[in-house]
């Protein structure tokens, strides 16, 4: 069993299987042999992070995703007697996939204040967050707590977007696009746009960024 959540990440096996083909709960370790397992309700389980280099994961991106990869490995015998094989040596390989682009949006329309988005894929598939928030000043200090938020034509608003759960010194968070509808579904067909193409839309020359592309946070 497999489950990739960021730094809550789990890898499983059968303690009764493993004992049946000559194993002990003790024979293995994931790349880095210092990441044993520890036994639970049965099962060998390896806690580890998939969202940073860690235990010899291993990092691949391609154009939609970024996979981090690691094996389930058998010790290496030692001692007087290894120079006899007693045990198979088993590789287990196992993945977390996570998708490079995400669409959040508002759960209502300006009065949103607080939107996460939890993006949960079948298993073996990576699950992070990333959660918008609306400001009511420039410091990014004071997010507006109460909804609806009721906006003069010309007031300005300041919105934040972090992500978490992903390695903050291999990735950074890049705002592609982002454009408001008159309602809460964001296909709706009228829209308005305020960045495209991660720059502030030529039709609103009050969109400003901030923060684009340098770290987990966007402003």
């Amino acid at each position: 069993a497999l489950s990739c959540n960021g730094t809550n990440s789990l890898v499983s096996l059968s303690r009764c299987m493993l004992f049946d083909v000559g194993f002990s709960s003790s024979d293995f370790h994931l790349n880095d042999p210092r990441c044993v397992g520890y036994v639970s309700h049965g099962r060998l389980i390896f806690s580890f992070a998939s969202d940073r280099i860690i235990c010899g994961n291993k990092l691949q991106v391609n154009s939609t995703h970024f996979i981090y990869s690691n094996t389930i490995r058998v010790k290496a015998e030692t001692g007087s007697g290894s120079i006899v094989i007693r045990k198979p040596n088993v590789t287990i390989d196992f993945l977390c996939v996570y998708p490079l682009t995400m669409n959040i949006s508002s759960t209502v329309v300006i009065s949103a204040v607080h939107s996460v988005v939890n993006i949960t894929l079948p298993s073996g598939k990576g699950l992070f967050e990333t959660k918008m928030f609306v400001y009511r000043e420039p410091g990014y200090t004071e997010p507006f707590t109460q909804t609806p938020v009721l906006l003069g034509v010309n007031d300005k608003i300041y919105v934040g977007t972090i992500v978490s759960g992903i390695d903050a010194n291999q990735f950074v968070l890049t705002l592609s696009h982002c454009w408001a509808t008159p309602r809460r579904d964001p296909n709706t067909p009228t829209q308005w746009s305020f960045i495209t193409g991660q720059c502030p839309s030529v039709l609103d020359g009050s969109v400003s960024i901030e923060e684009n592309g340098l770290s987990l946070i966007a402003r």
